[in-house]
């Protein structure tokens, strides 16, 4: 019996440490395929997301509306910080947007990550996860809320999501662009997309004195 059980942790460390291993030559389309969001598909709403009068957390615990960032354009992108696939791809996406922002405009800009995972991205989980992933809170600001809450900002973003597993979610890999008034201007899709049109369009609504 101790000799079965031995193997079978044999096995499951090779199949962890391959799985877990850095491998550079990954092909990208077969990953966005395998990890795509598969289920109900609808367009983004043409309505501001500040018509959502509900209320959220953010990262210190206080209770916000949407209209926190309201009055500068914002870039905004769902997902939740255990995820282990695509999301941490679009956390990267996200902060290398805020680093193509130009240094004169950037206190111009909000950058918004609302998690999709209510039940394990409460207050006190997002405040580490934007410490460890270096996230200043004079620009980033990040939300939960109630599974209600997330469905209607999604329906609004034509994000499209829905759990796979207790802990893990498929979904789309959207980041966003609103204008001031909280309208959509600007999507793409993430992992590594151009970014060249987000710089763009948010630039836009910046103040170029």
């Amino acid at each position: 019996m101790r000799k079965r059980q031995v193997i079978v942790l044999l096995v499951l460390s090779i199949f962890i440490i391959s799985s877990c291993s850095d491998d550079d030559s990954i092909d990208m389309e077969k990953f966005k395929k395998e990890n795509a969001y598969e289920g109900e598909e609808f367009e983004p709403s043409d309505e501001s997301i500040f018509n959502l009068s509900s209320d959220w957390e953010n990262q210190k615990g206080d209770t916000v509306k949407l209209t926190t960032v309201a009055g500068k354009p914002t870039i905004l992108a769902m997902i939740y910080t255990h995820c282990e696939y695509s999301c941490p791809l679009i956390t990267a996406d996200m902060k290398e947007l805020h680093s193509l922002i130009p240094k004169d405009r950037i206190e111009d800009i909000n950058f918004l990550i609302v998690s999709i995972d209510p039940i394990h991205d409460r207050p006190d989980t997002l405040s580490r996860f934007m410490k460890k992933e270096e996230m200043d809170e004079k620009y980033w600001t990040m939300l939960t809320g109630s599974e209600t809450k997330i469905r209607e900002l999604a329906a609004v973003l034509g994000f499209k999501y829905k759990k796979s597993s207790l802990m893990d979610y498929a979904h789309s890999n959207l980041i966003t662009v609103l204008n001031p008034k909280g309208e959509i201007v600007e999507q793409i899709n993430g992992f590594g997309s151009d970014k060249k049109k987000i710089i763009k369009e948010v630039l836009k609504y910046t103040n170029e004195d």
